[in-house]
């Protein structure tokens, strides 16, 4: 299914966003069409002007349907709407007819239910045309095609991918393919008729400007004859705007897929602030200045920060203290070991220089000056520590008389 068309339980729709230009003008279900699409709308100038969707729904029958319609009659002497439909390959039949009125609204919703003997049917064709004459053109403003299929209930939503053939190659034919909502990677199937294997290597490119651009290399693939393989890319654009996609089999082959835009929202941008340590590995910190919107999806940034850490304190003995609001009003940055020491750690440490007397000659007493003696430290009694005279020994020092001594 395209974009516009969706299953929800047992009921088929497709509804075009008419309000998208792109999503409006082209669609899976449009067979044919010989009137132009105008900023929201559908016009259908001459008569004889036409305009057909052919409606399959998954491979499933359908066993019933109905069409709505809006129209905008802009002028009193107006060509008519007439509406017909046709199953599976069979005649046309007509539905009924839109004229004007006298109202001038944007917007004439009509409903008309296909005839019960055309079902079931695995195609419903659709055919929207004016009368003859030589008369004004009216607009078409909306359309919906609701069906129900067979089969057990489901959920279903369509997607379409547009693109536009840049270059081919004899016997390669490509085919974009719509990837799910939400997800980022473009995909394309590949058909080699020829009758040698072809090696592709997959190219995606993402232009925004000659400066900013990223291009992502898909798997190498070796295609048989007569094989159809589906290529897939997975995408991210490098920072947000909207980007000009090109899709390529590789070096050596012409074909090419411009295929519109890929939009990175400033909600998803990750390309500001910076990452914290945290104390908690399933939980991401980071800091930014103020001004941004930031979504729940958002990816952390890869640039690397200090910590900063907010504490409220907030006291009371007779009842909970509530905090209603807090505002940031300065912020000072601080090292690790300040930033521990206000968390209760330490606090009567200091991390300074001890100022010891020699110590490249091994003399580690401490200098008068040494803040380690401000903090009550008191100095180790090196004269006292290692081999003394003893009443014990026999002599001092004690010689070895092995050795002479």
């Amino acid at each position: 299914m395209g974009a516009g068309e969706a299953i929800d339980g047992t009921t088929y729709r497709f509804t075009p966003d008419y309000g998208n230009p792109e999503a409006g003008a082209i669609s899976r279900p449009l067979e044919s069409n010989s009137g132009f699409f105008h900023n929201d709308r559908w016009r259908l100038p001459t008569a004889g002007s036409h305009r057909v969707y052919h409606h399959q729904v998954g491979g499933r029958r359908q066993l019933g349907a109905k069409v709505d319609i809006g129209t905008w009659f802009a002028w009193p002497d107006a060509q008519k709407l007439i509406v017909k439909a046709a199953a599976d390959g069979g005649p046309w039949r007509q539905l009924g007819e839109m004229s004007d009125n006298g109202d001038r609204g944007h917007s004439r919703p009509a409903a008309f239910a296909l005839p019960g003997d055309m079902f079931p049917a695995d195609t419903i064709r659709i055919r929207l045309e004016t009368d003859s004459g030589d008369k004004l053109p009216f607009q078409i403003t909306r359309y919906e095609y609701e069906a129900t299929p067979e089969g057990p209930p489901c959920s279903l939503t369509g997607a379409t991918e547009v693109c536009t053939l840049l270059g081919e190659d004899p016997g390669i034919e490509i085919a974009p393919r719509a990837g799910a909502p939400g997800v980022r990677e473009f995909g394309a199937e590949v058909t080699n008729r020829r009758r040698v294997p072809v090696k592709l290597a997959p190219l995606l490119t993402l232009r925004k400007t000659d400066a900013v651009r990223r291009q992502v290399r898909g798997t190498g693939i070796t295609l048989a004859p007569g094989a159809t393989k589906l290529v897939s890319i997975p995408y991210d654009p490098p920072e947000p705007g909207n980007y000009e996609m090109e899709f390529a089999l590789g070096n050596g082959f012409a074909t090419r897929l411009g295929c519109g835009e890929a939009t990175r929202s400033w909600l998803y941008a990750d390309n500001f602030g910076e990452g914290l340590p945290s104390p908690d590995k399933g939980v991401g910190v980071w800091w930014a200045s103020s001004g941004w919107k930031v979504s729940r999806d958002r990816a952390l940034p890869t640039a690397k920060g200090r910590s900063v850490r907010i504490r409220l304190d907030a006291r009371s003995e007779e009842a909970t203290v509530w905090v209603d609001e807090v505002s940031l009003l300065e912020a000072e940055a601080v090292d690790e070991w300040t930033a521990w020491q206000e968390m209760g750690l330490d606090a009567h440490s200091v991390v300074a220089d001890p100022l010891f007397l020699a110590p490249e000659q091994g003399d580690y007493r401490l200098k008068p000056e040494s803040p380690a003696l401000k903090l009550g430290f008191e100095p180790i009694p090196f004269e006292r520590i290692g081999c003394c005279a003893d009443p014990l020994r026999a002599s001092w020092p004690v010689g070895d008389p092995a050795n002479g001594g």
